[in-house]
């Protein structure tokens, strides 16, 4: 009985501390989209990316600083976060849903990534000045969902159709969940 009873605490204590964890590093989901979780970790990275581009614009343009804890800093930080789950979410649609649109569509992905980085040499120091990203996350965040929509979009103009419209026709019969979020999906 008392094994019994001590292996009880030991599980309880292992999926507390498992559960503080995950929450701790952001590995549990805010968004499911079509089977897709898209993690707290995910999103606080694309935020802060978002966030360090508009410091760097602003610095680069040479105006003053912008200080995100005034009221409109607050404001534009909440549309940060807004705005960046909105792009995680319509590129796991569009990730879901364009090898309907586009034929080998991972192959072409591919290509058009290849594009928009060829020429451009060592752009690390770059992309860590503008967004604070690795090369990794830049692709992640920035490249590849660029590419895929340039690959649907450029498929859809041979067809004689419009990004925007597939894009508005493909979220609306998505199946998407917000969890943990401060706004639902339709807001």
């Amino acid at each position: 009985m008392r094994k019994i009873l001590t292996i009880a605490v030991l599980l309880i204590l292992f999926l507390i501390g498992g559960a503080i964890f995950t929450a701790a590093k952001g590995y549990y989901p805010v968004a499911i989209v079509e089977g897709h979780w898209i993690s707290a970790r995910e999103w606080i990275r694309m935020q802060e990316g978002i966030l360090q581009s508009i410091a760097s614009q602003t610095k680069a343009a040479g105006e003053p600083a912008i200080n995100f804890t005034s009221k409109e800093g607050r404001a534009l930080v909440e549309e940060v976060r807004k705005n960046s789950l909105i792009l995680l979410i319509e590129d796991a649609i569009v990730e879901e849903k364009g090898g309907a649109v586009v034929g080998d569509f991972a192959n072409r992905i591919k290509q058009k990534a290849d594009e928009a980085l060829k020429g451009r040499g060592n752009i690390a120091q770059a992309v860590q000045a503008a967004y604070g990203f690795t090369m990794e996350e830049f692709n992640r965040f920035i490249v590849l969902p660029q590419s895929r929509r340039d690959a649907i979009e450029e498929r859809l103009k041979e067809k004689g159709e419009e990004f925007e419209t597939w894009l508005e026709q493909a979220k609306s019969g998505a199946r998407v969940r917000l969890l943990f979020v401060p706004f639902g999906w339709n807001d």
